[in-house]
């Protein structure tokens, strides 16, 4: 068994770990305070699940084009299969 939260009893606290890596994605934001540019506040968290956060979602967005690609799924819905991987991934993982 893989241990942390089952996916149907995620703790307030872990979304809002979430969000918050969320608004670091592919650490944008914190690349735009240290040009002196603040648009949204970033918050600050593990470096380690930042870094994870970001790896996942960057596999995420080089898959898409391998995603477009298949011809042998044609038919079914490829951009909502790719963007329930890009947004709900790290939703998922996250509590581990």
């Amino acid at each position: 068994w893989v241990r942390g939260e089952p996916v149907w009893a995620i703790r307030p606290e872990t979304l809002a770990e979430v969000q918050g890596n969320s608004l670091n994605y592919l650490f944008i934001n914190p690349g735009l305070h240290a040009l002196g540019v603040e648009l949204v506040p970033s918050p600050a968290y593990h470096p380690i699940n930042e870094a994870l956060f970001n790896a996942v979602n960057a596999w995420s967005l080089m898959f898409l084009p391998v995603l477009l690609r298949d011809r042998r799924s044609d038919g079914t819905p490829k951009v909502a299969c790719w963007a329930m991987q890009q947004f709900l991934t790290n939703a998922v993982l996250m509590p581990f």
